[in-house]
């Protein structure tokens, strides 16, 4: 990781450029896999339970597009974030049949 500070000479300082959208960024929510027709990505502002539950939406729309024929079995491997480990996206996930593995 690169440091704030850097030495230069007094008459030639360094300009450092930090980015002014820092904290503002993009959340990239992806499946792929052999039992999948397609990838399946999903962009969001943040990762927050909104957006985990939307792309599971989203998922299960593609693992299951009919209904009444019996569920494919889909493990969704997720880090340790706090989206990631509330009661509803627990729950859509139980209702969808996906295994969360952290």
């Amino acid at each position: 990781m690169r440091g704030r500070y850097t030495w230069s000479p007094r008459a030639h300082p360094v300009k450092m450029h930090l980015n002014v959208k820092r904290g503002c960024g993009v959340t990239v929510l992806g499946a792929i896999g052999a039992q999948l027709p397609r990838p399946v990505f999903s962009l969001a502002q943040s990762t927050n339970k909104e957006s985990v539950l939307d792309f599971f939406m989203k998922l299960n729309t593609v693992v299951n597009p009919n209904m009444n024929l019996p569920r494919k079995k889909v493990v969704i491997v997720l880090d340790n974030h706090l989206a990631h480990k509330t009661n509803d996206v627990a729950t859509l996930a139980h209702q969808f049949g996906f295994e969360l593995l952290f």
